[in-house]
């Protein structure tokens, strides 16, 4: 519950926890907005503001959501850099190594997309045999 609330407070994303293989794993993402501060070198590391006449309320934020898939945290983090250049669902099922095209879809796919984690290339088109996918850095 703490952890929802930090996140909810800093718009940040849910952490992904993975309890399979006989451990945890905890995959964390900075919030974008605090990153973006980072980067620019408004804030430090220490978490000390030093431009005083940027408004930190502004700037781009992420959905904070679990994502709930069914595949490892390690799978997760290699399917996010197979999806920096767009590719095919079937592309996709075979990179996951999995036979089933509905559990694929259902538990793997839609989950990503609902969350906003990928994209589609041709969004107007969901349905398209032409449709492709792609990681959302957004």
């Amino acid at each position: 519950m703490k952890i929802k609330a930090e996140c909810k407070k800093t718009n940040a994303e849910l952490p992904i926890i993975d309890a399979s293989g006989g451990g945890v794993s905890v995959t964390a993402y900075g919030c974008e907005k605090y990153l973006k501060l980072l980067r620019y070198g408004q804030v430090g590391a220490d978490g000390v503001w030093r431009d005083k006449n940027v408004d930190a309320s502004k700037g781009d934020t992420l959905e904070h959501s679990a994502v709930k898939v069914d595949i490892s945290i390690e799978l997760l983090a290699k399917l996010r850099e197979y999806l920096r250049e767009p590719r095919l669902r079937a592309e996709l099922q075979k990179f996951c190594e999995i036979k089933s095209r509905d559990h694929f879809r259902n538990k793997i796919l839609i989950p990503l997309i609902d969350s906003k984690k990928i994209k589609l290339t041709i969004p107007d088109k969901p349905t398209s045999s032409k449709q492709k996918y792609v990681w959302n850095d957004n």
